[in-house]
């Protein structure tokens, strides 16, 4: 099918954006179902063990969305393709269900940052957790609703004026390259300051040297996730309308793929240690392995103590007489004087 797909003759005849953006769009589809076969076999794998992977179970429900889009993205091209004619809503459908995907993955950092299932401090701070919903909301309600109003109305009385079913390649338009857009992206240095306050209140009051730890690698790599996503508005403001397209659809999805990659790799569970993530066990090691030696040193001095027992009852026996075993708990005994 996915072959058949590539070797389309219909593909091969269109213009260049309705040639590669479908390609691409397939194989981060193809990346996403793997993602997320992954991440399932690590949730059910843990499950049989009775412990439940809580991040990796709402990154699921996150990579499970972003399916979604990517299935309606190419099934609207798959009847540009063969019919010449869009299917009503499903590009916009796809592109709402993309912009609440990045918005729940939005979240799922801000609550991870914060100590979300590693810490009993976390939820402690109501207001705090107010504020991610809010941050969330905002963020998911605005996009949808600059990309209503600022982009897909304006394509489809395009359409209707030109008689024309196709979207216009070469006058697409990026919803946050927008006024509204640019004013919804300076809410991104807000939303920035409050994830590396946050982290920075879990990681003053965390105690736990690995978890500190844990806390500071996270909030240094998912912090470009925050940042790289204003730098794809800069580059679609600037580049040619007829390639714009294109190059916002690659930027997009290559970045949230490699941060979805890191995040599961980063909180893959480790079967051998209960916290359920891989920085704890590494960081952790240290930790482990002390109490490991002085297990070895209490059992080391058990031996002694049974060995020196042993010698001195020889001592006392110079005859090597067997002396009966004695329960841990003697039963009394009551005399009775006749």
């Amino acid at each position: 099918m996915i072959e058949e797909f590539f070797n389309s003759s219909e593909l091969n005849d269109v213009n260049s954006d309705e040639n590669v953006i479908p390609r691409v769009q397939l194989i981060f589809l193809c990346v996403f179902v793997g993602l997320f076969g992954v991440s399932l076999y690590y949730i059910i794998s843990r499950l049989s063990n009775g412990i439940r992977c809580q991040i990796l179970e709402y990154f699921s429900g996150v990579l499970l969305i972003f399916i979604i889009s990517q299935v309606l993205f190419l099934t609207n091209w798959l009847s540009i393709i063969h019919f010449s004619k869009e299917i009503p809503y499903v590009e916009l459908f796809g592109n709402l269900f993309y912009i609440l995907g990045n918005g729940l993955f939005l979240l799922l950092l801000l609550i991870i940052g914060q100590g979300w299932t590693n810490s009993t401090q976390y939820g402690v701070n109501v207001f705090q957790r107010i504020l991610n919903y809010l941050i969330t909301l905002s963020m998911i309600g605005l996009s949808w609703t600059i990309y209503i109003m600022f982009v897909f109305d304006v394509e489809f009385n395009d359409n209707d004026n030109n008689n024309n079913n196709n979207n216009n390649i070469n006058n697409y338009r990026y919803y946050l390259d927008t006024t509204p857009g640019y004013i919804l992206v300076s809410l991104y240095g807000v939303i920035v300051g409050f994830f590396l306050f946050s982290n920075h209140l879990y990681y003053r009051i965390e105690i736990d040297g690995s978890k500190k730890k844990l806390i500071f690698i996270f909030t240094v790599v998912f912090l470009n996730w925050f940042l790289l996503h204003p730098i794809v508005i800069i580059v679609a403001h600037f580049i040619d309308p007829y390639i714009k397209y294109r190059v916002v659809t690659i930027l997009n999805l290559l970045i949230n793929t490699i941060f979805f990659i890191l995040l599961l790799f980063l909180f893959r569970p480790k079967y051998n240690h209960n916290h359920g993530h891989f920085l704890s066990q590494f960081f952790g090691n240290n930790r482990v392995d002390q109490e490991d030696d002085d297990d070895d040193d209490d059992d080391e001095r058990n031996e002694e103590d049974a060995d020196d027992y042993n010698v001195a009852s020889s001592s006392n026996n110079p005859k090597n007489e067997k002396k009966p075993l004695l329960p841990s708990n003697p039963t009394p005994t009551i005399e009775i004087s006749q």
